[in-house]
């Protein structure tokens, strides 16, 4: 199993817990999030994820490289790329603007 080798936090997606970038010993990335949904998705129920259920795909998708959802607030990025930390940062400020 990879070690964590750097830990970052990514602001401004969720003012009550923004998320935590680690990237790992693989050179793989997760991202784990406080709350999945995030605090300001105020009508979700235990199980539902509101408008964040398929936030993985949107999340590939925006960083141009494969993500698996592996619990609910963790996300594994097992390839990423040269620019994927920049491109993950940028939409993530956009996902928590809506």
């Amino acid at each position: 199993m990879p070690s964590v080798v750097r830990t970052e936090t990514i602001g401004g997606f969720d003012r009550e817990g923004d998320p935590e970038l680690r990237v790992l010993s693989d050179g793989s990335l997760e991202i784990v999030f406080e709350f999945m949904p995030p605090s300001f998705v105020r009508e979700a129920e235990d199980e539902d994820l509101g408008p964040f259920e398929g936030f993985d795909a949107r999340l590939a998708e925006a960083i141009g490289t494969e993500v698996l959802w592996e619990d609910r607030e963790v996300f594994l990025i097992p390839a990423p790329s040269h620019d994927t930390i920049d491109r993950l940062r940028k939409f993530l400020l956009a996902e928590g603007k809506r």
